[in-house]
């Protein structure tokens, strides 16, 4: 449970975070801004809060295709490959609906949500599991 306690300028709160992710909010304060954590984890919660609410709507779409992405190919979206492909399919289909070439086949892990739809349907291409997926992750039944 955190503690408030107030002074300062605001209110201050305590609370554990795990080690790996202090010591990402540290890296990440040393490299943008030299601030310390504390100041790295004030303005990360203050941008959760800015922008319309459209924008956070899109914002966990796309989050949501990612989560669906990364756990049927086991890999980091930004890794590149199929699943960077499938990912950027649908969030052009977002924007801007479209159709183009396709980089070769790969199937996802068995038994994620991708390759059960993959096996009903028989997706060969990036654009058509993005469309399945944005189709899905829009509807009340996304995981």
């Amino acid at each position: 449970m955190a503690r408030a306690k107030t002074g300062g300028s605001g209110q201050m709160v305590a609370f554990r975070l795990p080690k790996d992710l202090h010591d990402k909010l540290t890296a990440a304060s040393e490299a943008t801004h030299g601030e310390g954590v504390s100041e790295e984890i004030r303005r990360r919660l203050e941008a959760s809060f800015r922008g319309s609410e459209n924008a956070r709507s899109y914002l966990d779409v796309i989050g949501r295709v990612i989560r669906s992405v990364e756990d049927a190919y086991g890999t980091v979206w930004r890794d590149g490959g199929f699943a960077r492909a499938i990912i950027w399919e649908a969030v052009r289909m977002l924007f801007e609906p479209r159709e183009e070439g396709q980089p070769e086949f790969e199937p996802a892990r068995p038994g994620s949500f991708i390759a059960r739809m993959g096996e009903r349907d028989k997706f060969r291409y990036a654009g058509d599991i993005a469309f399945m997926l944005y189709h899905f992750v829009t509807s009340e039944e996304a995981p």
